[in-house]
């Protein structure tokens, strides 16, 4: 097989600041080995879903495939698992860092030219990885492709059968998918190369970038990315720890070019167990780092950021109001810097008045005033 020539993602339409670029670590550097797709995957115990994981991974009909999974610090013999998938799996270890210090070291270990991610208690069907790397060969202009998934419960019982959409409901309902991100045809007419059992699946590319300020709309185990576009965009964000680094990343993804869609559920994500990072217990930090991503990005991207300011100012109050939700509704003082911030940016954010005045009544009445509002209609939870 001949090499198509590698063209740079930072030698694109776009190219991150310096300063900004610098704010994320160097985790990637070449071209990678051609063909080859890795696959990182951060595990901390769970080691029986990690061995269905790796199920998933040796089951693709893509080859050549490498999964490199990162130990966080687990009390399990992750090793053992891992050897069970010795022709495909190799285990790097590290001390208790979290999920972000997790992925970026194994984006120091991926050797491929492609770069998926899959979380340990995810599942993909066998011809996910195949149909994505047919569309990246097919169009060398796009930098990332995701596809739908189905929600399953801890026995694998199928909950939704498309799911993306209702977990990023939200962000998928401003964004305008005809304009921004329109279908341009089935899969196997784009990329004749890809699986037949999803040959009619539709594909939407487009860009974007400015539209990712409303909200991630990209799951991370059902990613693949070009290796040129973290060797020039670098890794997870550091400081995002935890649970949220997601959003940032793909966010980054999408600044150096057009993006791509598979409108087919080839990923089953579990969901309603109590051990996941986008359980309540979490809901803060996930909050607080998608605001950090807003500023990160309000401030680097300049002219290529082409938002109605009173948009802009909108999406900053519903932030700075969900980050001020979640310290209220554990009874902290802390959310009332933030629901203050909510209202200097949009004055009319009604969620965030009722938020304050609750946070500044006694504790003894705050805890009836909180259950008043946690049964509040589900249309009005919606709104961040």
């Amino acid at each position: 097989m001949t090499r198509p020539p590698l063209v740079p993602v930072s030698e694109g339409n776009r190219s991150l600041p310096s300063a900004f670029r610098s704010r994320f670590p160097d985790v990637a550097h070449g071209a990678g080995e051609y063909g080859l797709v890795s696959v990182v995957i951060p595990v901390y115990n769970r080691g029986d879903l990690l061995r269905r994981a790796l199920a998933s991974v040796a089951s693709q009909s893509w080859r050549p495939i490498e999964a490199v999974v990162v130990d966080d610090g687990s009390a399990e013999d992750i090793g053992a698992v891992v050897a069970e998938f010795g022709g495909v799996a190799r285990l790097v270890r590290q001390t208790n860092l979290g999920v972000t210090a997790a992925r970026n070291r194994g984006l120091q270990e991926a050797r491929g030219e492609f770069i998926a991610f899959l979380d340990s208690d995810d599942l993909w069907d066998p011809s996910k990885i195949s149909a994505q790397v047919a569309l990246l060969r097919a169009r060398p202009d796009v930098v990332m492709a995701w596809t739908d998934m189905r929600a399953v419960d801890e026995s694998g019982v199928v909950l939704a059968p498309r799911y993306l959409r209702t977990f990023y409901d939200t962000s998928y309902k401003r964004l305008d998918s005809s304009c921004a991100l329109p279908v341009v045809g089935p899969l196997g007419a784009l990329a004749p190369g890809c699986p037949d059992p999803i040959f009619d699946a539709p594909v939407r590319i487009g860009d974007i970038f400015c539209d990712m300020l409303y909200g991630n709309v990209v799951h991370t185990s059902t990613v693949l990315v070009r290796r040129t576009r973290v060797v020039a965009g670098g890794g997870f964000d550091p400081t995002l720890a935890r649970t949220g680094e997601d959003y940032e990343f793909h966010w980054r993804s999408c600044f150096f070019g057009p993006v791509a869609l598979i409108e087919e559920s080839l990923v089953s994500y579990r969901i309603g167990a109590g051990d996941q990072l986008s359980s309540a217990k979490w809901a803060y930090e996930r909050a607080r780092n998608a605001l950090t991503a807003v500023m990160y990005w309000l401030d680097a991207a300049g002219p290529a950021m082409k938002q109605p300011p009173r948009n802009v100012r909108r999406r900053l109050a519903e932030l700075e109001r969900w980050c001020g939700e979640r310290r209220v509704l554990l009874g902290e003082n802390g959310g009332i810097p933030h629901l203050v911030a909510s209202l200097r940016h949009d004055p009319l954010e009604v969620q965030s008045w009722v938020l304050l005045l609750i946070g500044v009544w006694p504790r003894s009445l705050r805890n009836m005033l909180l259950t008043t509002w946690r049964s509040r209609p589900a249309w009005v939870r919606r709104r961040h």
